[in-house]
């Protein structure tokens, strides 16, 4: 070794670094105190990392304890989004919490203040966010030092924290109640063209992962998540600003086939860019209620199973150009919507779908002919010039045309009470599945309900009187394992919030590695491959 001194010292620079030289965390976000810190590095999860918030309405400060990981998403363009359960010091709400950790271009609108804008507007059907904060961006680390204040060598993100009512995931429902997909496109069409009507606001990142639900007094509910991509607009539907970011928004699979068409054609430096509008999200929310079909129903075929994956394909694996010439037919062709494969159980569903692809056969139809009569204009050099709707496409795709196909080709009526989680045959134990909470992180953190929570140590009840209430009280220890509340020498028994009463509590299960709980959480858009992220 010719320089073993320049070695050994940089060698000691990186044992002396901390997450922060490292790149991996910022001060903000602090290790469990009770480990020896690195275990490991980088630290393969966030579990019991804390960091400090505060609560806009009081300015309270929050400790926020993060639990297991519910969504991991890697890679070296986009927001690298990642959502862990959370316990809070003192409580913050009385449902489960999650915090979302997301890196979002510095020139966008803050997702809390859309989703305000958005609130105070009327419009339904989306998150309830109750804490944020922004932790770091990309400009304080060695990019600045590099690049200085060139703005053009790369996109500046921060690091920003969102808390967040805990919703849970469309295939916790759709596995056996595909029956409620038609409802799904009922409320978020209205919350879409509620958003875009009343606030002003188009979301342009429609995906399995940004669609969930709640259950709301005993009733499914569905709501949309994820406004990192939202943008404010004008009347007509014009942005109010530039693309904030260099990269066109939203979820490959799911993207309307216009916009993958322009995105084919922006390597030429005189292309210009197609405005994401209303209907490239109705068009999205289309492709969604497929996809759910296509990997979230049960289905025992083999076959059956083969040709949806294989159609799910077409979608993804090809070319930009590839991929909106597949869906432009796919999605404006009755034919091919006859032949589409779909599970025995979900054929009913298949005139539903035929008044999606009339409204997109009428909606092309109209486009095509406008952009005829502009070339007509441009060879006769006819000055003239007609008005036409660019944003519903003369009216052809709207909320409410939408919603009049799909009644006329499905005529059965979606019914309020078929939302009622008694009438869903086993959605009560699945919701008690995905709401469990972190067992782990509520012995280290020991905060629930604003006091010390004692989970192993419950004191035992008294003694009954009479043999008759031993028995209820030995079924009742079966039914339920109480947490104890201690306060002011008091022990009192609280139960945690929870969407639906409580289930017989699991057996522990033994230790997990990251990689085994996120595979296990992975939906195939979180894939690398087949749903990469399109940004």
């Amino acid at each position: 070794m010719e320089d073993f001194e320049k070695f050994a010292a940089i060698m000691v620079a990186f044992a002396c670094g901390q997450p922060k030289h490292w790149g991996a965390l910022p001060d903000i976000i602090s290790p469990p105190p009770s480990a020896r810190y690195p275990a490991s590095f980088p630290p393969p999860s966030l579990k019991g990392h804390n960091l400090q918030m505060v609560l806009p309405d009081t300015e309270e400060q929050v400790k926020v304890t993060m639990g297991k990981p519910i969504f991991t998403q890697y890679g070296l363009v986009g927001r690298r989004t990642f959502l862990y359960q959370i316990k809070t010091n003192p409580v913050v709400a009385q449902t489960p919490l999650v915090i979302k950790f997301s890196y979002q271009v510095v020139t966008r609108r803050r997702e809390q203040d859309l989703v305000e804008v958005a609130c105070k507007a009327g419009v339904k059907h989306i998150p309830k966010v109750h804490m944020w904060r922004d932790l770091w961006k990309l400009s304080d680390g060695a990019r600045a030092i590099f690049h200085g204040n060139n703005k053009d060598a790369y996109e500046d993100r921060m690091l920003r924290a969102l808390v967040y009512t805990r919703y849970l995931p469309l295939k916790a429902l759709f596995r056996t109640a595909w029956h409620l997909i038609p409802h799904m496109a009922e409320q978020i069409l209205d919350c879409l063209h509620d958003l875009r009507y009343k606030a002003n606001i188009l979301h342009q990142d429609i995906s399995n992962n940004n669609i969930m639900f709640e259950i709301q007094d005993g009733v499914v509910n569905f709501i949309l998540i994820d406004f990192d991509m939202a943008t404010m607009v004008d009347s007509a539907g014009g942005l109010l600003a530039a693309p904030s970011s260099k990269y066109r928004t939203g979820t490959l699979p799911f993207m309307a086939y216009e916009l993958l068409g322009d995105m084919a054609q922006s390597t030429s430096s005189e292309h210009q860019r197609i405005v994401h509008r209303l209907r490239h999200d109705f068009e999205s929310l289309f492709y969604l209620c497929l996809y759910c079909i296509f990997t979230m129903v049960e289905v025992d075929d083999a076959k059956i199973k083969a040709d949806m994956t294989k159609e799910l394909r077409e979608w993804e694996e090809q070319t930009y150009s590839s991929i909106a010439s597949n869906k432009q037919y796919f999605c404006t062709d009755i034919e091919r919507m006859g032949t589409l494969v779909l599970p025995v159980p979900c054929e009913v569903l298949r005139p539903w779908f035929y008044g999606w692809v009339t409204v997109f056969q009428r909606a092309v139809s109209t486009m095509s002919n406008y952009k005829n009569q502009v070339r007509l204009a441009q060879w006769y050099k006819d000055e003239s010039s007609s008005s036409f709707d660019i944003d519903t496409l003369q009216g052809t795709i709207t909320r409410d045309k939408i919603k009049q196909s799909l009644g006329f080709f499905y005529d059965r009526p979606l019914a309020p009470e078929d939302l009622q989680v008694a009438n869903i045959p086993g959605l009560g134990k699945k919701i008690e599945a995905y709401m469990d909470d972190d067992e782990d992180l509520a012995e280290e953190d020991e905060h629930v309900q604003g006091q010390s929570v004692v989970a192993k140590k419950a004191k035992p009840p008294r003694k009954p009187r009479s043999t008759t209430k031993v028995k209820k009280v030995e079924v009742a220890k079966k039914k339920t394992v109480p947490k104890t509340v201690v306060a002011s020498k008091k022990t009192t028994t609280a139960e945690l919030v929870s969407p639906i009463r409580k289930q017989p509590q699991k057996p522990k299960r033994g230790l997990r590695t990251l990689a085994a709980a996120t595979r296990s959480m992975t939906t195939r858009s979180m894939q690398k491959g087949p749903l990469a992220k399109a940004k």
